[in-house]
């Protein structure tokens, strides 16, 4: 993870300054935002299968409405973020939406995929989304990016602030602080807790006293490198456990319903939709 001074970056994005977060949000406007966050190289406890379901799940929440409810969005690199995005278009096959080489752009605009990634300045979408889609729709056309950021650090902040909640999936040390920064912001964060990684310290943290010294023990103790930035963002006083929503299990079945029950609580507004 790269060593940076938050104080520094963190009042540009707060403030907003170049006007990133205002630009995507217009160009997605009424829109709920999903992040699905997790490492390039998942830690033991995590399965492709996982960050498919996931991503499923979301994209069936959202619904069927193209011009409403929400966007999914990752970091653009591989690992849980492809693995994820494989489920966006699973969900979406299964609903004739990208998948029928014969769908007329009509029916292709019913299900759309509602799904862009967030890469850094002179950052590109790792190659393995576009390869994921042409597979799974034999559809060319590249996914969809958007930029904030000057470094992959940077980049991260911006996603936390952007998405209304983040999933954790498994992760290392730059999830770890993403899922942070959500907090920070006020967002929720919604755990894959069986997954492994950085969704267990969250899980851990969930049941913790809200001590600093607590926190960063259960981060040590993980086997975690401690950094500024974790110390930074914990005595803040802003890392709320109860903006923590934790889900069981890693079937289809279980992450389908915990993140539907869970999306559903931090959202009531999309319930009976």
């Amino acid at each position: 993870m790269t060593i940076a001074n938050p104080e520094l970056f963190v009042p540009k994005i707060e403030g907003d300054l170049e006007g990133r977060i205002k630009k995507i949000r217009d160009q997605f406007k009424n829109q709920i935002y999903i992040a699905i966050i997790g490492a390039k190289e998942p830690l033991p406890g995590y399965t492709y299968k996982m960050g498919q379901y996931a991503g499923e799940a979301v994209r069936e929440w959202i619904g069927l409405k193209s011009g409403g409810y929400g966007y999914i969005c990752t970091g653009g690199s591989e690992g849980v973020g492809v693995d994820a995005y494989m489920g966006v278009l699973s969900w979406c096959m299964r609903k004739d939406v990208l998948t029928s080489i014969t769908a007329t752009e009509v029916d292709r605009a019913r299900f759309p995929e509602k799904f862009f990634t967030l890469v850094a300045d002179g950052a590109e979408t790792h190659d393995h989304y576009h390869k994921v889609k042409h597979m799974k729709t034999r559809n060319d056309t590249q996914t969809k990016e958007m930029h904030a950021g000057t470094s992959g650090q940077e980049r991260r902040w911006y996603l936390a602030k952007i998405a209304d909640a983040s999933i954790v999936a498994n992760g290392q040390e730059g999830t770890l602080e993403e899922g942070l920064a959500a907090l920070y912001w006020g967002n929720s964060i919604i755990v894959l807790k069986d997954s492994g990684g950085a969704a267990k310290i969250f899980a851990d943290l969930k049941m913790s006293p809200q001590e600093y010294s607590k926190q960063e023990s259960i981060v040590r103790a993980a086997g975690f490198k401690w950094d500024v930035n974790y110390e930074y963002l914990f005595r803040s006083g802003k890392i709320n456990g109860a903006k923590i929503h934790l889900v069981s299990g890693k079937k289809r079945g279980e992450i389908r319903k915990g993140l539907r029950w869970r999306l559903n609580k931090i959202f009531p507004e999309r319930n009976g939709t």
